[in-house]
């Protein structure tokens, strides 16, 4: 599915269809997308670079939109920019050698897209870097007998629907690829996974879909221990069938182990149940997914910051599944709360009065410390090799985040580096796994196999 792609042809603003200037629009996988205005080069006359001079002077230099109507060397298509912003520009009205650079953050081939509010699909079928290899083994059955007259089969691997009104289907096709050579002719079957998701209405690409996408997209980075992309898009959208590519830089370095979670073969039998209840769980654990995925996805942070989001991530977790405090909200603020305030000297200034009535606010909440306490002892059968090092490895890990987050200087020596912090951060991210796997709805017993299995 990675692709290179070429245009050219006519580009123009949304609202100046009749204003138009050329251009030829590059896009290599993991690069970005560029939309060149053709310069001087003997194949545009010097009006139409006056023209596009003018336009873009009048308009923004990052619009929003720019529609075109271009060859790729086969056919004509309908392509849309989605905010685009200018790269590079030489504007040189008496000698144009180069009228601008600009890059969409989407390109959209198949169809034209006035506004944003008009990008909207009721299906999304995404092919995803690195999960063809992941879900491999669909069945072929006879195709090797008929090669010749084979034609795409279609097998879907999973078939749910989810909470918010989508259905998601995830599935394999075979493809045929025929090359000729002097003597000879070669048949291969090429397999690609993809996954569809549906919803009963046509909704926002920006807004609902990119939502839902991302969150599907975490569920398999998360088993695949590593980030994944989606490499290509296809779609039904209100006004016809298109394509989109987002441009990115695609990373398949870890700073943890390569190896994934789980094959899928090992959870198929239960994969459409964890799909859904990762699915239904976003709105109570975002915050604690997100703080871990950003762990794969950015290799390059610094092992503190990774140690940091690995720490937010096992508190945003623990606050939102066990609640974690000594008194109900409403009990501490109705008692304790007023009676540790109204203890506040009266000689304390009033800015630093309200710093400690703020931090008193919070005061009612569990530690870090016992919330990590809290998980191990529950999973102390899955990660046995932390239940005679649990004391040792919680005062570390808190004296680590207070060092980093409070500077105290007292807590120097005992913050831990280098190695030793990798280590740690290790430990957390299989901690915040086996939390995950719990709330997917995977018995202990199974989770304890996961992990074991993955050699974390």
């Amino acid at each position: 599915m990675l692709k290179e792609i070429e245009y050219i042809g006519d580009w123009w603003l949304p609202d100046k269809p009749d204003e138009k200037f050329s251009g030829i629009l590059r896009f290599v996988p993991g690069e970005e997308i560029i939309l060149k205005l053709i310069d001087a080069s003997g194949c545009h006359s010097s009006q139409i670079i006056k023209n596009a001079l003018q336009i873009m002077s009048r308009a923004s230099l990052d619009p929003e939109i720019i529609l075109g109507r271009c060859h790729d060397g086969k056919e004509f298509k309908d392509v849309t920019l989605y905010q685009c912003f200018q790269t590079h520009s030489n504007v040189n009205l008496t000698r144009p050698e180069k009228v601008g650079h600009f890059s969409p953050a989407i390109l959209f081939v198949g169809c034209h897209f006035r506004t944003p509010e008009d990008i909207k699909f009721r299906k999304l079928s995404i092919f995803y870097s690195q999960l063809t290899e992941w879900i491999r083994g669909s069945e072929w059955g006879e195709v090797s007998k008929t090669l010749e007259t084979f034609t795409p089969i279609f097998t879907n691997v999973v078939d749910v629907a989810t909470p918010g009104g989508y259905k998601i289907v995830i599935g394999t096709v075979l493809c045929p690829s025929a090359t000729s050579s002097i003597g000879q002719r070669e048949f291969k079957i090429i397999e690609k996974t993809y996954v569809r998701i549906e919803a009963e209405e046509y909704k926002s690409f920006l807004q609902e879909f990119q939502e839902i996408e991302s969150y599907v997209r975490g569920f398999f980075s998360f088993w695949l221990s590593r980030p994944i992309y989606p490499l290509c898009i296809q779609g039904e959208a209100c006004n016809g069938a298109a394509e989109a590519f987002v441009p990115q830089k695609i990373l398949t370095k870890s700073r943890f182990s390569h190896r994934e979670l789980s094959s899928f073969n090992n959870i198929s039998d239960a994969f459409s149940e964890y799909l859904n209840s990762w699915l239904s769980k976003v709105e109570t654990l975002e915050g604690a997914y997100n703080l871990y995925l950003g762990t794969l996805y950015n290799p390059q942070m610094s092992i503190e910051y990774t140690f940091l989001s690995l720490v937010f991530a096992i508190e945003c977790y623990h606050r939102s599944t066990y609640k974690g405090k000594y008194q109900p909200d409403d009990e501490y603020s109705r008692d304790l709360y007023k009676h540790f305030v109204r203890s506040i000297p009266e000689s304390v200034g009033d800015d630093f009065r309200e710093s400690i009535r703020g931090k008193l606010r919070y005061i009612n909440e569990y530690s870090l410390r016992k919330r990590l306490k809290q998980l191990l002892k529950k999973y102390r059968e899955v990660l046995p090799q932390l239940t005679s090092e649990t004391e040792v490895f919680m005062q570390e890990v808190v004296d680590t985040r207070n060092y980093l987050v409070h500077g105290d200087d007292g807590l120097r020596s005992r913050a831990k580096k280098g190695v030793d912090l990798h280590n740690i951060c290790k430990i957390l991210k299989v901690v915040l796994e086996v939390c995950f796997l719990d709330e997917l709805g995977m018995s202990q017993e199974k989770i304890k196999s996961v992990v074991s299995k993955s050699g974390r």
